[in-house]
């Protein structure tokens, strides 16, 4: 008795709070200790694909996530068209708090340095304005950063956000000390002094702004990159086959849907449901009306040269039916007929001979149609006897001594049994209607 063990379930997650090939390496390695999993983590689609035994419920998947610092769900079925995705909505988040950050970003900056290089330039409140300006970029347009790096240290664990949000905080609090501790009790100090033992050479909130613009920025690039390669996917599984006709034993045929496939079975897909135009085809047509520009654009050189109409329309025949699209035709051509090379070569030769001697000689219209028409005739007559089954084939000369067949001796002066046609005489190295050299009997 054979006992099968149920398969193995398929599972896609969907990944958040992964912002560099780290966490997606740390996900990874949380979810292959599970017992009887096996998964691989795309930080680009922030999606795992996961095989697991039957015994792990998808809830032990997205737990095991969780408790690596991370959220997870399971994957839903691509929305309807018009429909906002979770790219769509990433975008419009990262994106407002761009803006944010950048409008706060440009008034700092300037400000920040002039009131450090420039002591004399202060007012009274310099330090809560500069501080206005900072937190808005500081706190909530920096908080995907902060929010990661919490998520990160609840789980004992760092990535690239947690450097992130250490930096802002870092630059933020040391710039409020500088400005509020370092100039207490100096006043009157020159620029150098400001810069070498005061707030002047302590504040750091333009830094602290500037990263998380520039920061931001990326993840909006990456975000829109993410959602554009994802539109294509979509696109592109919509553009397969639903509908599959499973073959059974007896040769019939039983359409199922296409995602009800099991493996080992046999199917067949109709073509012809759906007509695609893809950039392939775009690409030829420009092709070919490039070539058509050029060959009508080189007649006026070729005038110029001789005005025979053969040589006119022959020296741009192949380029006004376009020589890349008629590669594989010539290839499989020259593959079918063994002298077509050959033949080639001769008529070109012949319109190059007739070209030089233009001048000397003129040659009737007549003549050059009907030289190619039978050379082309020759190319294919031998190219058609050669493949003949009963045509001799060049075959590389053995030089290796052969060693001769036994010859059959008769016994008590009586003729050898003569044999059946075909057959093979043992000992002989000579198969069925072979030839060989005229055997003799000879008497015992």
């Amino acid at each position: 008795m054979t006992v099968t063990s149920p398969p193995a379930a398929e599972y896609e997650l969907v990944i958040g709070g992964m912002t560099c090939a780290s966490c997606a390496a740390r996900v990874q390695a949380r979810l292959n200790q599970v017992d009887g999993v096996t998964a691989t983590v795309n930080i680009a689609t922030e999606r795992a694909h996961v095989i697991a035994a039957p015994q792990v419920s998808p809830a032990d998947l997205v737990r095991a996530i969780e408790t690596a610092g991370y959220a997870a769900e399971l994957a839903a079925p691509p929305p309807p068209d018009g429909d906002v995705t979770a790219d769509d909505a990433a975008v419009r988040r990262l994106r407002g708090r761009l803006i944010v950050a950048l409008v706060f970003f440009v008034p700092l900056t300037d400000l920040s340095i002039v009131l450090s290089v420039f002591p004399w330039s202060r007012f009274p409140g310099w330090q809560w304005l500069l501080i206005a300006l900072a937190a808005p970029v500081a706190t909530w347009a920096a908080w995907p950063f902060h929010q990661a790096a919490l998520r990160n240290a609840r789980h004992l664990s760092s990535s690239m956000d947690t450097l992130v949000s250490l930096g802002i905080l870092a630059a933020c609090g040391w710039s409020v000390y500088a400005m509020f501790v370092l100039d207490r009790g100096r006043t009157a100090v020159s620029g150098l002094a400001e810069l070498a033992h005061a707030s002047g050479g302590g504040i750091y909130l333009e830094v602290a702004a500037s990263v998380t613009t520039f920061l931001l920025a990326g993840r909006l690039y990456e975000a829109r990159a993410r959602r554009t390669a994802g539109q294509a996917i979509r696109d592109l599984a919509a553009s397969g086959a639903r509908d599959v006709c499973v073959l059974a034993d007896d040769g019939t045929e039983h359409p199922i849907p296409a995602g009800q496939l099991r493996s080992g079975q046999r199917f067949v897909v109709r073509e012809g449901r759906r007509v695609l135009a893809t950039p392939l085809l775009v690409a030829l047509i420009v092709v070919e009306v490039t070539d058509l520009i050029f060959a009508v654009d080189s007649i006026p050189a070729i005038l110029a040269v001789t005005t025979d109409t053969f040589v006119v329309y022959t020296s741009n025949v192949f380029a006004l039916l376009g020589m890349r699209a008629l590669y594989f035709l010539l290839a499989g051509a020259a593959a079918r007929f063994r002298y077509l090379r050959p033949g080639l070569a001769i008529i070109l030769t012949a319109v190059a001979v007739k070209l030089l001697t233009a001048d000397l000689y003129e040659v009737p219209v007549w003549v050059s149609p009907a030289f190619i028409a039978a050379v082309l005739a020759a190319v294919a007559i031998l190219s058609i006897r050669d493949r003949r089954p009963g045509a001799r084939t060049a075959r590389p000369r053995d030089r290796s001594p052969v060693p001769l067949p036994p010859v059959p001796i008769s016994t008590g002066g009586r003729p050898a049994p003569a044999r059946e046609a075909g057959s093979r005489s043992p000992g002989s190295g000579r198969g069925p209607g072979s030839s060989g050299r005229p055997r003799r009997a000879t008497g015992g």
